[in-house]
């Protein structure tokens, strides 16, 4: 999916560290992450409910956590 936004969050101390970055034109992502331990990269995609009343948006959720060592 191009053009996507695609989040990596990490817990850093008491705060929460958010990295935004966008997919290229074939769907690919990349981050510099800068502290080891867990994080998770989450995306979500919306799109116009079609044919169903009083619902107006159909959304698509990824994540995927891992541990940087």
């Amino acid at each position: 999916m191009s053009n996507a936004l695609v989040k990596a969050w990490h817990r850093h101390g008491d705060q929460t560290l958010l990295i935004r970055s966008t997919t290229s034109s074939v769907g690919q992502v990349s981050f510099n992450l800068p502290y080891r331990g867990p994080w998770m990269v989450s995306v979500v995609h919306m799109l116009p409910a079609v044919g169903v009343p009083d619902v107006d948006w159909d959304s698509l959720w990824g994540n995927l956590s891992f541990s940087v060592r």
